[in-house]
């Protein structure tokens, strides 16, 4: 596991306001409710968030130019990323593996050959040209 020693090292912690929400409330709920897809969506949302954030802190901090770079990577590529930088450690990085293939096999069905597929069972009919 990745501890950090240094106080100036330690990411800063949100403050509690009244407004402050859980972050893993509506990951929670969702498991209650047992609403799968909206389980795993949003857990690989909130990754990919404090993810970006994570990736920003540590070039900011080791004072690496990333400007415009890290904005946009896939939640694979930016776990890869910190798992590579030892932000992450292996436990982490396995089990959110597993949850970003789960996630991808809701969200992208067809590119992932897995999960629920759609097929248009309606008899096509030839179009007539309107203008010859």
């Amino acid at each position: 596991m990745n501890t950090m020693t240094k106080k100036s090292q330690e990411m800063p912690k949100p403050k509690k306001t009244k407004y402050f929400r859980s972050h893993t409330a509506a990951i929670d709920n969702a498991i209650k409710k047992e609403d799968w897809f909206s389980g795993f969506s949003n857990a690989v949302t909130y990754f990919e968030y404090w993810g970006y954030w994570r990736l920003h802190w540590y070039c900011t901090r080791e004072k690496i130019e990333e400007y415009g770079k890290t904005k946009g990577l896939s939640a694979s590529s930016l776990l890869t990323i910190l798992y590579l930088l030892k932000e992450v450690d292996a436990n982490t990085f396995n089990k959110m593996g597993k949850v970003i293939k789960e996630r991808n096999k809701l969200i992208h069905p067809i590119s992932t050959d897995a999960g629920m597929t759609y097929k248009d069972t309606k008899e096509k009919r030839p179009s007539n040209r309107i203008v010859e």
